[in-house]
């Protein structure tokens, strides 16, 4: 059978139309950086993830799997890289190695147990997925606005900050010191911030609540058509004595979005606050319980990737060291311990050890603060000099008004899933020296 022009000419384009396709497909699951490439990659590497990491851990139905922390040897520091899974070994000069056999170098021995410690591991039971605390921070504010007798160009803004709900406690206590800090400025088009704030307030401080009444009034003068573009941002902060003030959440509102206050009225809003948790870098640690001697050896190995640009105005200010606060289940300071510091480096390496006394029947009630702080210090300051002094922790943050930059809550019944895990962990298994990855914040 013989086909005319057409019937030739439709055969041609369909045969060519399929020798493309073709080659586009194969070149797409061939090249890097096609889609269909990157998509097999990626559930290359996820099964290759779980298969490495997640083999030792029993699944729950319905319920993804959660990696545990690797045990290691005593005396020696192994830890898991968070992106390319390389497993790395710290020697005592602070240097890192690969290690390419990582079932050689992770020892996984989970037989000893410290009797009448009543610890369920955290990858069985229900504590593995707990609550997720759904209900928002709120602030109940009123604002007013009116115009100037004799002048007409003037209005006053009148800011009532009355009361907050819900707030957050303390990781290591359930109470606040919580107070409101409002920061005012000119906005710019479209909604930018101005270089500096035009009026800075903070409210009282209210003791140990986390549903303070505040009642506090502030006035503000200005120009008309200066205030309709104001922005007001109502920051609550903890006021704790161990970590420095700290930011639970914030809230910005721009009285251009309330249209009814501006002509001469008041206006009566709840704002639902949003924290959103500054990650400031990662640090890497290493717990050991030592039952027969009562102690616990905190082997602080190094940090990574450190934000220090809203602390110091260069890297060569910084002075980043750590610092080790032991705490009852009342919050009672017990002890404080810190490393040497480190000066002009982002991601400095300590491999330094810090040993305390904690007695098997405390270890449910016991929680560590892991502080990485900087000294404020003036360039006169030799760092060798002053990394040996040993003084005073309280008399040091005094004289030299150390900042915190981020901190770890570690401890039985912390909220942090990855730090209380890492805390069992080690409680399940003495004399072995387990060094996990955390996130400052």
């Amino acid at each position: 059978m013989f086909l005319g022009f057409w019937g030739r000419f439709l055969i041609l384009v369909l045969s060519s139309l399929a020798v493309i396709l073709t080659v586009v497909i194969v070149a797409c699951f061939v090249g890097p950086g096609c889609l269909g490439f990157e998509y097999l990659m990626r559930r290359e590497k996820k099964k290759k993830f779980e298969n490495e990491t997640l083999g030792n851990v029993s699944p729950i139905p319905g319920k993804s799997k959660i990696p545990t922390p690797h045990i290691c040897e005593s005396g020696q520091n192994f830890w898991m890289d968070n992106q390319d899974l390389v497993v790395y070994q710290t020697g005592p000069s602070g240097m890192e190695r690969k290690i390419s056999n990582a079932e050689d170098a992770l020892v996984y021995n989970t037989k000893e147990k410290i009797l009448n410690l009543r610890c369920t591991p955290l990858l069985t039971g229900r504590n593995l997925y707990p609550k997720v605390h759904t209900s928002y921070p709120k602030l109940k504010i009123k604002l007013s606005y009116s115009s100037l007798k004799n002048n007409d160009t003037m209005g006053r803004l009148s800011v009532l900050v009355m009361s907050a709900t819900s707030l957050p406690p303390r990781e290591y206590i359930s109470s606040l010191d919580p107070y409101v800090c409002l920061n005012i400025w000119q906005s710019k088009w479209p909604f930018q911030k101005a270089d500096k704030d035009i009026h800075i307030v903070q409210t009282r401080v209210v003791k140990n609540s986390l549903n303070p009444d505040f009642d506090q009034t502030f006035i503000f003068d200005g120009i008309k058509r200066e205030i309709k573009n104001w922005c007001l941002k109502f920051t609550i902060v903890d006021s704790d004595h161990l970590t420095r003030c700290r930011q639970l959440c914030e809230k910005v509102i721009y009285l251009r979005d309330l249209k009814n206050l501006m002509g001469e009225g008041s206006a009566i809003l709840n704002l639902e606050m949003r924290h959103s948790p500054v990650i400031i870098g990662t640090l890497l640690f290493g717990l050991k319980f030592m039952p027969t001697a009562q102690r616990l050896n905190i082997n602080v190995i190094k940090a990574a990737k450190l934000k220090y640009q809203n602390y110091s105005s260069s890297l060569l200010d910084f002075y980043p060291y750590v610092r080790v606060i032991m705490l009852n289940s009342s919050g009672k300071c017990l002890k404080k311990k810190k490393t040497c510091f480190k000066q002009g480096e982002y991601s400095p390496i300590f491999n330094q050890t810090l040993i305390f006394d904690l007695s098997t029947e405390s270890l449910e009630q016991t929680v560590f603060l892991i502080l990485l702080c900087t000294k404020l210090m003036t360039a006169s300051h030799n760092s060798d000099e002053s990394s040996s002094i040993d003084g005073d922790i309280e008399k040091s943050l005094k004289e030299n008004k150390d900042k915190v930059l981020g901190m770890i809550v570690l401890g039985r019944n912390v909220k942090c899933t990855r730090a209380r895990n890492h805390w069992v962990t080690v409680m399940q298994n003495p004399r072995k020296m387990i060094s996990v990855w955390h996130e400052l914040r």
